[in-house]
């Protein structure tokens, strides 16, 4: 199995590794992670929409990666979500409602 297929529990850490490509689709299969960071990498594409599946998720940090399109509404339904940053990445358009 791949890293990401395995049962993640908690906190998964992978910032600062100069990781590249997307966000695998399964990360949607780590139901039970609650912090997420990513951030300071080269990941590109988008939000896989599979991430609205990580439902204990109460911290996502994104940042300073090559993400864009549009930012997923999908983080307005994460009732446990504390802290999201998705700053320096190239997205476009609007910033969705994300009041819960």
């Amino acid at each position: 199995k791949q890293w990401y297929q395995r049962r993640v529990r908690g906190f998964l850490q992978l910032n600062n590794n100069l990781l590249n490509g997307t966000i695998p689709y399964s990360f949607g299969n780590l139901k039970t992670l609650e912090t997420l960071y990513l951030f300071d990498n080269y990941l590109e594409g988008s939000i896989p929409l599979s991430m609205q599946d990580c439902t204990s998720l109460q911290y996502v940090y994104l940042s300073n990666n090559e993400l864009n399109g549009t930012i997923p509404s999908i983080f307005s339904n994460m009732t446990h979500l504390q802290g999201l940053d998705l700053s320096s990445n190239p997205f476009e358009g609007t910033i969705p409602n994300l009041d819960q």
